[in-house]
């Protein structure tokens, strides 16, 4: 992941006055080796959804140097933003907790494991140039379709891909996250990729109730749902 993505996120985040803190695989790669994951595919922060809005988090955030998508629509309580510019690749996702008594909650769902999930997303990355580098060839054929298509048709192609995409996540896994919130409202400053943030002040037993007891062992192709402790969710509801 770009480290410079993270740095101009934050920086974007504190401008606004956004209280947030590193969350998920972000803090599992701090806390376990002190960098981000490798094979990681974003970074994750959390917020209160009592403390920002959406609007606000989107508003913080320069258009000229991300891309907002709200996650709502695809059964997430959050937003995910990626980088204008080809060379991006690192990803942020802001993730919204809900207080609920003496409970963190958050809603997100999960894709369901099939041979269409995967053309879907082989597709969604096609048609989007900032997701990922591209191969010279692969660019070749993307230049192509973005600039050798009318606009009427390629908006058609991808309002048509987002539909479906939205369509699979919901009927896919609908997952809650139900985290003690006194991890989310004690906390402590620490330095990752060069900028001062937020971790929980419990860490460790953070991340051992998000991915158990084994969280030290890297588990490289393993789902980002699978082994969690705190997912109470059924498939295809």
């Amino acid at each position: 992941m770009d480290g410079e993505i993270f740095r101009k996120a934050a920086a974007c985040l504190k401008k606004a006055n956004v209280k947030f803190w590193l969350d998920y695989g972000a803090l599992l790669g701090l806390v376990r080796g002190g960098d981000v994951i490798p094979w990681d595919a974003d970074f994750d922060l959390g917020v209160w959804d009592h403390e920002t809005t959406e609007e606000a988090v989107i508003e913080a955030f320069d258009p000229e140097e991300f891309r907002a998508v709200s996650l709502v629509p695809y059964g997430k309580k959050g937003i995910h933003f990626l980088p204008r510019g080809e060379k991006g690749q690192g990803k942020l996702d802001i993730v919204f907790y809900t207080r609920q008594g003496d409970r963190a909650i958050h809603r997100s769902c999960a894709a369901r494991d099939s041979l269409w999930t995967d053309l879907l997303m082989r597709i969604e990355r096609f048609l989007d140039p900032h997701i990922h580098a591209k191969e010279k060839c692969k660019q070749l054929l993307e230049d192509a379709f973005h600039k050798g298509l009318p606009s009427r048709v390629r908006d058609r192609l991808e309002r048509g891909l987002d539909y479906l995409v939205r369509l699979n996540c919901l009927n896919g896994m609908q997952l809650t996250y139900d985290f003690p919130a006194h991890y989310f409202e004690n906390l402590r400053p620490v330095a990752f990729l060069g900028v001062e943030v937020n971790i929980p002040a419990d860490a460790e037993g953070y991340l051992e109730l998000a991915y158990g007891k084994d969280w030290r062992i890297p588990k490289q192709w393993m789902h980002w749902w699978e082994g969690a402790t705190y997912i109470e969710g059924k498939k295809n509801i």
